[in-house]
């Protein structure tokens, strides 16, 4: 699985079961924060690091230099944060993600000897 069909799957999860703050997954409700959904639509670890890692390059920088420990669930789980919001971060990765495979595609093959 790519990066960019992982956070597609990540994007559908959160579209299907809802968003939430706090919790990786709230139980009663089954709805998840965007770590959740993440974790939730990747087939491996690598997968969903690479899908992390895909995510916080698009995170308005003061975000990022906000802390070093895990940048993403607390802009997740920022008070004034909208459900409108994650779903355009997982967008703007999607379209970085797809970028990406274009610019590799496009890439020359090199011979090994």
């Amino acid at each position: 699985m790519t990066t960019r069909a992982t956070l597609i799957a990540a994007r559908d999860t959160l579209l299907t079961r809802g968003w939430c703050q706090g919790h990786y997954t709230n139980r009663a409700t089954g709805e998840v924060c965007l770590a959740g959904a993440l974790l939730t639509a990747s087939e491996s670890i690598e997968a969903a690091l690479d899908g992390w890692a895909a995510l916080e390059a698009v995170l308005p920088s003061a975000w990022r230099a906000y802390t070093s420990l895990v940048p993403l669930t607390y802009w997740n789980d920022a008070p004034d944060r909208t459900p409108e919001e994650v779903l355009n971060l997982l967008d703007q990765a999607i379209m970085h993600a797809a970028q990406a495979e274009t610019e590799v595609s496009r890439m020359p093959a090199c011979d090994l000897v």
